[in-house]
């Protein structure tokens, strides 16, 4: 939980008691689309000719983190909600480090839906709610390739090799 991410330099749980939920690597390492590049159709020949001299230029992305807060009381948590809520709206830009795995991403915030109030955590009695934020990466990057570190967390499931 801690030192999992920062946000605007700010560590995302001791600040706004934010843990990610499985799911947050599958958005961070999502394949950006390229732009579409030039084409031509020659009307005599098959098939299309396209560009391949320009370098590709990646279209902005959307992503949305599955992100959690969690507080000791419902105080708290409301205490962190507002606070992240502030942070949100203090700019256009946000910049995301998911520090072990040294990615860095600048996100601008771009919706978000209603939050879930779950309750207490099992075990802990800790306070906690999904909140839903919706944020575009208009700076994507060939980069990040995926870490060793992070394929070696992966679970598959129901795959079979041959």
């Amino acid at each position: 939980m801690k030192g999992f991410c920062e946000i605007n330099g700010r560590d995302a749980y001791e600040s706004y008691g934010i843990v990610f939920e499985p799911g947050t690597y599958n958005e961070v390492f999502t394949l950006p689309v390229p732009k579409d590049r030039y084409t031509y159709d020659w009307g005599g020949e098959d098939g299309l000719e396209v560009d391949e001299v320009s370098p590709i230029v990646l279209q902005a992305r959307q992503l949305t983190l599955p992100m959690l807060q969690i507080a000791d009381t419902g105080d708290d948590l409301r205490d962190y909600y507002n606070a992240f809520r502030t942070e949100l709206y203090s700019k256009v830009y946000h910049d995301f480090v998911f520090k072990p795995v040294n990615v860095r991403m600048r996100l601008r915030m771009i919706g978000g839906g209603g939050i879930t109030t779950i309750g207490r955590v099992f075990r802990t009695g800790q306070s906690a709610m999904r909140i839903p934020v919706q944020f575009s990466d208009d700076f994507p990057n060939i980069l990040p390739i995926l870490p060793a570190t992070v394929f070696n967390q992966m679970i598959f499931n129901d795959i079979i090799l041959f």
